[in-house]
């Protein structure tokens, strides 16, 4: 089967994580589909990593609905961010009935690129970490695992006590620290 996804309710994001997360939602409005549930896997994923980028907002989850029924997947929502209802497609309109109908040939699917590449192949028991451009932008850099960082900052994200971790203006990559004290993460 094929199906059609679309946003349907997009809301005003009220923090940083939801604004990262509608960000990467709008790759997903107007698309076809062939598997809802590899969707639906890959967003709840990535809203794992971006839970964990931004600690300091309140954590979201992407909540399936589904048809009572047959189970199937009809929406993927998220409370006060967006609502992703899905579709069957079920046939191909034509427009001149003299011509004999040909069964309905679906468009290549498309595939979402991966939100950032890292040099590892991901692993979803390791908690990652989110590298900023710089300072004041935060725009992704990359992803990195908490093990490729020296141990004194591991130690400082498992106690939940960095800030960010960004690209200096030296194009040195530092953690800072709530009060401000950087270290090099490294």
């Amino acid at each position: 089967m094929y199906y059609f996804a679309r946003i349907s309710n997009r809301y005003n994001p009220a923090n940083r994580l939801q604004g990262y997360i509608l960000e990467y939602i709008q790759r997903f409005d107007q698309i076809g589909l062939e598997e809802p549930e590899k969707l639906l896997e890959r967003m709840q994923e990535f809203t794992r990593q971006a839970n964990r980028a931004y600690p300091r907002c309140t954590a979201q989850a992407c909540q399936p609905h589904r048809n009572h029924k047959t189970k199937a997947l009809e929406s993927i929502s998220m409370s006060g961010v967006f609502t992703l209802t899905i579709f069957e497609i079920k046939g191909t309109f034509k427009a001149d009935p003299t011509e004999p109908e040909k069964p309905a040939q679906a468009p290549a699917p498309v595939q979402a690129v991966p939100v950032i590449v890292t040099d590892t192949p991901p692993e979803s028991d390791k908690p990652r970490q989110i590298i900023q451009k710089s300072r004041e932008d935060d725009t992704p850099l990359k992803f990195e695992y908490w093990t490729m960082f020296a141990p004194e900052v591991q130690q400082q994200l498992k106690n939940g006590n960095i800030w960010a971790i960004y690209q200096s203006p030296k194009q040195i990559i530092v953690a800072e620290e709530f009060g401000g004290t950087t270290h090099v993460a490294y």
